[in-house]
Parts: structure tokens; sequence; C-alpha cells
């Protein structure tokens, strides 16, 4: 249901400062429309007619503009002062919620240390498994070369070195990665990968992101982004010249 639209606690058109500055801009315009004209200058007399017809134009907006100042002025303290108590209020909420992404992120950060080094274990015990079956095998193709007729020995070192060959091109050990969220009372606290930048050499940067609009560099790396992971490529960091790109592992909340 779309909430009712909220009504201004001024009708500043029924303001007699307004008022005044609206009869202020009538008399300014009605001054400066006759000077506006795509000719040159004829003379000296219209030059300063002209001048002094840019320096009402600016003397009533100058003014029109402390009065829309000076009438805001409560309404700007309130809003000032609802915010503050607002941001005192929901700190530790903020500081709370905080700490615990912190502590979500460092124990999915230790799931992935813990599995890593599970893998890496793993594949130092296969490496040592393949290195004594190949031994085995050497030492089982010695003993039967050394006697040709016993075909009970040269069978064993057949399968030997058939098994010897097997442990040497077996795939690495596959270790399950640790889930990317964790699930409590929290809901699901998880991380997400974003991508940081910042501008290196500015002259490098591409006329269309010369300002450098941030909006706009967001959005050409989440393109970029959605594109690497769908086409299963890496995402290349270096795709806007003077522009440094980064992943950053953030903790969010799902």
């Amino acid at each position: 249901m779309a909430a009712e639209p909220v009504a201004p606690l001024l009708d500043v058109r029924e303001e007699e400062e307004f008022k005044r500055d609206a009869v202020s801009v009538e008399k300014a315009l009605s001054y400066a429309h006759p000077l506006a004209s795509e000719e040159p200058i004829a003379d000296q007399d219209e030059a300063n007619r002209v001048a002094d017809a840019v320096r009402g134009l600016a003397n009533v907006r100058v003014s029109a503009k402390e009065h829309r100042l000076a009438l805001t002025a409560p309404y700007r303290a309130t809003t000032d002062a609802v915010n503050t108590d607002y941001a005192e209020l929901l700190s530790p909420l903020e500081a709370a919620e905080a700490a615990l992404k912190d502590r979500g992120l460092a124990w999915q950060k230790a799931l992935e240390a813990r599995a890593r080094e599970e893998a890496r274990r793993k594949a130092e015990e296969q490496e040592r498994e393949a290195e004594a079956k190949a031994l085995e095998a050497q030492e089982a193709a010695e003993a039967a070369a050394a006697d040709p007729d016993d075909e009970e020995m040269r069978q064993f070192a057949e399968e030997t070195r058939e098994d010897a060959a097997a442990a040497a091109v077996a795939p690495p050990p596959r270790v399950n990665a640790p889930p990317r969220q964790s699930r409590g009372a929290f809901g699901k606290l998880g991380t997400r990968k974003v991508y940081r930048y910042e501008v290196i050499d500015a002259a490098m940067v591409p006329a269309e992101l010369k300002v450098v609009d941030g909006g706009l560099v967001k959005a050409r790396i989440k393109a970029e982004a959605q594109q690497a992971k769908e086409s299963g490529q890496p995402f290349n960091v270096e795709i806007i010249p003077g522009i440094r790109i980064w992943p950053e592992d953030v903790a969010v909340s799902r």
C-alpha cells in the first residue's frame, strides 16, 4: 500500500517575504528582458544598462536565497536535531551489527583456512603415497630383472608398476568447501566479493570516465565482473586504464 503524500509544514507562497521577493524578481526581469539581445552592445550607455541589469538580477537572487534560508532555518534545525538523536539511538545497533558481522566473517575465513590446510595435508599424503609406490615398483622391477624366469615375481612387478602409475596421475584430493553463509538467530551472515578502486593516473582514464564518476566506474566494474562470472573467466582488474581495482571480501546480511 502506497504511503500517503506528506503535506509541507509551510506554504511559502503565502509568506509575505516570498511575495515581496516575487515582486523584486518581476521588476528585475522587466528591466533585464529588453536588454537580452543577441546583437552586440551599441554604445557605452547600453553597456552601463546591461551591467546594471546584471547587478540587479544578482542582488535579487542573493536576497531571495537569504530569505529562503531564514524561512527554512527552524525546519533544518529540527531535521538536524532529529537526525542527531536517531544517530545516537541507532549507533549501538550499528556497532553491534558490525561486530557480529566481523565475527561471522572471521569464522568464515577460519573455515576456509582449515579447508585449505586439509587440502594441503591430503595432497602431501597423496604425494608420499605415490613416491612409496614408485619405490616399491622400482624394487619389484629390479627383483624381476634379477630372476627373469620367476613368473610370479614378473607379474608382481607389473602390478606394482601399474599401481605406481595410477598413483602418480591421481587427481588432487577434493575437500568440501565451507558454506558461504552461516545461519543463526540474526538471519544469514555470509560474504560477497566487492571491487574497490582508486585513480592512480588520471591522464590514462578514458574520456567518458574523466570526471571521475564513481557511479559510472562502479557500473562498469559490475558489468565486467558479471560478464566474467557468466563466461567462467577470471575478472580482469585492469579493465579501466588509470584506475586500480582490487577485490575485497565484506560481511553482508542476506
